[in-house]
């Protein structure tokens, strides 16, 4: 897969490929009037950061995310 140039299947087949956590204890970590914890995942001989973020003022402020980690980082 050429991340360079990511086409539309080449997405899908990220979005779609079985993800394992790698770090199932990860902590929370605090980070500019928030705080986020960071798990580590494989599936399908690629690496994934999946990150959950929740606001310190606003318990309703609430996000996650989905990252593919490059080969060579």
């Amino acid at each position: 897969m050429n991340f360079d140039r990511l086409t539309d299947s080449d997405i899908a087949e990220l979005i779609e490929t079985p993800k394992r956590v790698t770090n199932p204890g990860a902590k929370w970590k605090a980070i500019r009037g928030s705080r986020q914890k960071d798990y580590m995942a494989t599936g399908n001989g690629h690496r994934f950061r999946l990150f959950l973020r929740q606001s310190d003022y606003d318990r309703g402020n609430f996000s996650c995310g989905l990252t593919v980690v490059l080969p060579d980082s």
